[in-house]
């Protein structure tokens, strides 16, 4: 076997980085004199429920030139299989208007009428019940600019000169094998980081409870989602929050997502449960109450019970079968 000529590899990494490092410089110019429209998505989180797989998709669109782009259109299509049961947007400023319309079952158009700014983002989630595992498509456009998919740089083929074929396919393995290694350990410490910024944000919005606070935990609540939006607990955890400062359309959203993602938790059910005793819907709150009256959730429940049978309007639905089920 030929010895490994390093000289030729140093040469063809340097290379390989100057060009990159001159396509980057050319890039940024014209994007700063430009609209440069983006988008992307990341996997899909995945969930089976007692009646579906229920997949998250989630994505964004961006401008990140340095001009406004104009008459921004976004089409998004979900796999045909698909069925869209729920959807989200969160636009990055307050200032940053959008429609977001269903066209068919399985596209949505997001049209930005005034124009995105450069910086301005606009992020979306659907929650899909789908067997497929395609990922969702996005075609964004706007005047005189076609939107890409935030690129992922892959390097130039390496100029290995003397270098025999057995060689280059050692170098190409341990270099794969690096690659995994540093990428999961950077996926280990992301999970970490995660859990510690859910810990703190969770004690943040007790914390905001108890001295009834209510207004700054629902804020602590929000970005508990944002931290892990396809963990059940912390949409559990926000529709409380909303219940609390008596938003109770969004405390049922969010508890009906909770129970979503994980139904067979006590949990989910005991959020949507609250809202639903809040919005006085009392026959379908005890049907949420007896799936989180568990071992686990027996205190919250009974809580949940005695505010219910201060109600006037619920002394009806203390005849009912429902509730004798409850109390036995």
């Amino acid at each position: 076997m030929k010895s490994v000529n390093w000289l030729t590899v140093l040469f063809s990494g340097v290379g390989t980085a100057l060009l990159i490092f001159g396509v980057n410089i050319i890039s940024d110019r014209v994007s700063s004199t430009h609209p440069r429209l983006v988008f992307g998505t990341v996997p899909p989180a995945t969930f089976v429920s007692d009646k579906a797989k229920v997949q998250i998709h989630s994505g964004f669109i961006e401008n990140s030139g340095g001009r406004v782009a104009e008459n921004v259109l976004a089409i998004i299509t979900i796999p045909a299989t698909c069925v869209l049961t729920e959807k989200t947007f969160t636009p990055s400023s307050k200032t940053l208007k959008y429609d977001a319309a269903k066209q068919t079952d399985v596209i949505t158009e997001i049209s930005v009428p005034s124009g995105l700014n450069p910086g301005e983002r606009l992020d979306f989630a659907f929650l899909l019940e789908c067997d497929s595992d395609r990922p969702i498509e996005i075609d964004l456009r706007g005047k005189n600019v076609v939107g890409v998919e935030t690129p992922i740089l892959s390097n130039p083929p390496l100029s290995v000169g003397k270098l025999n074929i057995t060689t280059v396919m050692i170098l190409a393995i341990a270099i794969l094998a690096v690659t995994m290694m540093l990428v999961r350990s950077e996926d280990s410490q992301r999970d970490n980081q995660i859990q510690q910024r859910k810990h703190s944000l969770s004690s943040l919005v007790w914390a905001y409870r108890d001295i009834e606070d209510n207004d700054a935990s629902l804020t602590e609540a929000k970005k508990l989602v944002e931290a892990d939006p396809g963990d059940y607990y912390v949409h559990s955890v926000l529709s409380l929050a909303f219940g609390r400062v008596g938003e109770l359309e969004k405390a049922l959203h969010e508890g009906k997502l909770a129970v979503a993602l994980k139904s067979k938790d006590w949990y989910s059910h005991y959020a949507m449960a609250s809202a639903l005793a809040q919005k006085e819907e009392y026959s379908q709150c005890l049907e949420a109450l007896k799936k989180s009256n568990s071992n686990a959730g027996f205190f919250e429940s009974r809580k949940l019970m005695r505010f219910l049978n201060e109600k006037e309007q619920f002394a009806e639905f203390r005849k009912t079968n429902q509730y004798s089920e409850l109390m036995t």
